[in-house]
């Protein structure tokens, strides 16, 4: 119920388990160290690490952003991803509508088509995302079901295709298997606490 000013250690291992990064930051998200963290582990190992892995507090369209810039093969779920997979059970979910690069606009489950509305800059995280909405849905008799104001809208980052790549690198088996390796940063974690006190 309240918030304490504390320190996090970022820390970076290789794949054999060595830290080749550890600093104390005093951000409160762990978002705003991850390129710093592998700036960092490069600097001291004079490596360039190809794939990143990293847990879904480190998950920003930043972070995939210059990762990807950097031809790295990124494995961060985002936040939503394990969410979205549970509601996606409602045929009016997001991912049920389906998205036509020749038009420009969605085919939502009722065969409608939200065309391209505007383009938005999110004021706090300054995210560009183009709005797509949907003016027939006052006369759809599935309106309850798939809005809950008078429009449906749909709002796609500019990025979005990176996240859509990292999903699809995780939803696969090696994917899911390389992903599990990241665990192994926490038994650093461990011994340091249980183990060095």
């Amino acid at each position: 119920g309240k918030i304490d000013v504390n320190y996090a250690c970022q820390t970076a291992i290789s794949e054999d388990g060595i830290i080749v990064s550890a600093y104390t930051s005093n951000c409160s998200s762990d978002r705003t160290d991850t390129i710093k963290i592998v700036d960092t582990a490069e600097l001291n190992t004079e490596e360039n690490y190809k794939e990143i892995l990293a847990d879904s507090g480190h998950a920003t369209f930043d972070n995939f952003e210059e990762p990807d810039r950097r031809n790295k093969i990124i494995y961060i779920p985002d936040q939503q991803m394990n969410v979205e997979a549970g509601k996606e059970q409602n045929p009016y979910h997001r991912n049920h509508f389906i998205y036509n690069e020749q038009k420009d606009c969605f085919t939502c489950p009722e065969n409608k088509e939200p065309p391209f509305y505007s383009n938005v800059v999110h004021r706090r995280t300054k995210q560009k995302s183009k709005v797509y909405k949907c003016g027939e849905c006052p006369a759809c008799d599935k309106q309850q079901l798939c809005v809950k104001g008078k429009y449906r809208e749909i709002h796609i980052e500019n990025r979005e295709h990176l996240r859509q790549q990292i999903r699809e690198r995780l939803n696969t088996e090696a994917g899911n298997q390389v992903y599990l390796m990241r665990m192994r940063i926490e038994s650093v974690f461990g011994n340091i606490k249980h183990n060095l006190n």
